[in-house]
């Protein structure tokens, strides 16, 4: 160091505010200035006297120091007192990359920007530290709300969301752009994650802050959001009108980059309502636009809603052909989680036409990933289909196991209807292998919480395998006021969950009476009304054993 030239040694230490390496033109934006004539010549000329090593990545070429030459320099510039400008210009430069690229994540060059952002990772962090430890709030905000694409789609966003909760909960409450757009970010990250709760409380602050600051486009991105969770908690009718809203809001402001979001969420709400043919319309418009402006990660999006359009309806050649369509674009993006997704979706479709073989593949590639990421209500999902695979198969204890690991990470993570599905499964397999107490328990506990969360599908299949096992312990009544009820429910219709987010059940539909004298007292009994039924399912069945002593 001491043999370095005066411009060398103010360069060398200034370079020691990078961490993970650096491009040139990070160079000559933080390092350039005073004491620093020629930031190339020099970077080349500490290249010269190892102290600066080179490195490509994709294509560009990068330079970094050893970390112990790294702490040597960061020590050097602690001592000349200008580590805080040097924090100070390091946090502006990231901060005007991540600006730049948030609109280019949208575009053609959206793998070059994700690329490159990873590239310079470790910066991000130190920035955002150095952002926190100086006060920079504001500027932290803007940094770590601007990556809300990289985040998601290179598998970042735990550690997104773990830095705009430190970064909202130090910045106060002040109704600011950037606190909106990290509430925003924070809120569509945890839907991502599942927390559906946190992104509904998230999105309404969301709304709140957009609406003051008399923002459209984020206040339909908001409204978007809170949109999904709202019908994700369960609410199908509430959600409408939030779609509706930020679909007319982004029209109203020619917002094409986030057009195709409004109208995917007010596609998901339609195809709740079972209104497919106008879904399928909205996600038509929204996949031309996608691919109009070259955004392979909407583009991938649509092609995999659309799949679950048609999966609905069990069109099942025509779901695969989206799905697969979507997977491979996934692949090529390196974005594991909707990928993990399409091939959950695949594999739910090769089951439903009994291919379990295929099935198999597909669900356990996609459990690999979802455990690479640590979703464990998307696992929790795959090991259900693998149950359902192994119980076809005749494979009773794999799918006991697989049912229970599933089950016990939808409790872990409070997911109450696949709870609710898991606990129907597993009654539906002791049924099958005649342990007719232990389903009945289970089928109640499952109606208990279906019931609760207003899911009149799940509701009507646990209502049938209760009616099952009571045709099985000789009680026709019983069973046929069980079978009417829930083919009455089916038969009525309501809001159906999408495919990307139902757990599926095992099921035998439509029901039918075992016996003629079943379908005798089916026909001749005065059918009951949804609330009696379940009322009637839970309060007044027998036991077996009294079934058997009678």
């Amino acid at each position: 160091y001491s043999l370095l030239s005066d411009s060398e040694q103010v360069l060398f230490r200034q370079l020691g505010v990078f961490s993970g390496g650096f491009s040139l033109e990070g160079a000559e934006a933080v390092c350039g200035g005073d004491g620093v004539s020629e930031v190339l010549a020099g970077v080349v000329s500490l290249v010269d006297k190892s102290l600066v090593k080179t490195q490509e990545m994709g294509g560009r070429v990068r330079f970094g120091m050893l970390e112990t030459v790294r702490e040597y320099a960061v020590e050097r510039l602690e001592e000349s007192g200008e580590a805080r400008l040097l924090g100070q210009k390091h946090l502006a430069f990231f901060l005007a990359l991540a600006e730049t690229a948030e609109p280019e994540f949208l575009g053609p060059e959206q793998g070059e920007w994700f690329d490159r952002v990873e590239a310079d990772l470790a910066n991000v962090y130190r920035a955002l530290d150095w952002g926190i430890a100086a006060g920079e709030m504001e500027q932290g905000l803007g940094l770590a709300s601007s990556l809300r694409d990289f985040w998601l789609s290179r598998n970042h966003y735990r550690e997104g969301q773990a830095w705009l909760e430190r970064l909202l909960k130090l910045s106060g409450s002040q109704e600011s752009l950037n606190r909106a757009k990290a509430v925003s970010t924070a809120a569509l990250i945890a839907q991502w994650t599942g927390d559906w709760v946190t992104a509904h409380r998230l999105g309404e602050e969301g709304i709140t802050l957009w609406r003051i600051l008399d923002d459209k486009r984020g206040l339909a991105e908001s409204l978007n959001v809170v949109g999904v969770a709202t019908w994700l908690l369960g609410d199908y009718t509430t959600c409408l009108p939030m779609f509706e809203e930020a679909l007319q809001l982004c029209r109203d402001i020619g917002d094409s980059a986030h057009l195709d979001w409004a109208l995917g969420g007010l596609s998901v709400a339609l195809v709740i309502h079972g209104r497919f043919a106008d879904a399928t319309d909205l996600m038509a418009e929204a996949l031309t636009l996608a691919r109009s402006r070259g955004d392979q990660s909407m583009t991938a999006y649509c092609l995999s809603h659309t799949g679950h359009i048609y999966l609905q309806q069990s069109h099942y050649a025509e779901a695969r052909a989206l799905y697969q369509a979507s997977a491979a674009l996934c692949r090529e993006l390196g974005d594991s989680w909707p990928l993990a997704n399409n091939l959950l979706l695949l594999g739910y479709t090769s089951w439903a036409e009994g291919d379990y073989e295929d099935a198999t593949a597909l669900c356990q590639e996609s459990l690999a990933l979802w455990r690479g990421l640590g979703h464990k209500q998307r696992g929790a999902n795959t090991l259900n289909v693998l149950g359902l695979i192994a119980r076809a198969l005749d494979k009773p204890i794999e799918a006991d196991a697989l049912y229970r690991e599933s089950l016990d990470l939808f409790q872990v993570t409070s997911h109450r209807l696949g709870e609710a599905a898991l606990r129907h499964n597993l009654g539906r397999l002791a049924e099958q292998h005649g342990e007719l107490a232990r389903a009945a328990t289970l089928y109640r506990e499952s109606l208990r919480l279906n019931h609760a969360q207003r899911d009149w599908r799940a509701t009507a299949f646990c209502l049938a395998g209760l009616g099952r096992v009571a045709d099985r312990l000789g009680d026709p009544q019983r069973a046929g006021r069980l079978f009417d009820a829930s083919d009455g429910l089916l038969a009525a219709g309501g809001p159906l969950l999408i495919p990307d987010d139902r757990v599926e059940y095992d099921h035998d539909s439509p029901t039918t009476p075992q016996d003629r004298e079943v379908e005798r007292v089916w026909a001749e009994d005065q059918a009951l009304t949804l609330e009696q039924a379940v009322a009637y399912a839970l309060e007044a069945a027998p036991t077996v054993e009294q079934y058997r002593g009678g």
